[in-house]
């Protein structure tokens, strides 16, 4: 099933308003990051856990800042 042509022009108006605004300058990156990881508990990074056997020193800096 097709979207209809309406939804289809704003999709399409929203793609190249935000890309033409980014090539002009007028907005910058966001600030986001995204760390997907699986069976990790709150000990197991050192900036939780200081004692931890394993160190984990860019993600103790993204903690710190």
């Amino acid at each position: 099933m097709n979207p209809p042509l309406g939804i289809r022009i704003l999709f399409v108006s929203l793609i190249l308003f935000s890309s033409w605004a980014f090539v002009q300058g007028k907005t910058s990156r966001p600030n986001i990051v995204v760390i997907l990881s699986d069976d990790v508990g709150w000990g197991d990074i050192s900036a939780n856990q200081p004692s931890n056997k394993f160190k984990t020193p860019a993600v103790d800096q993204l903690a710190k800042e």
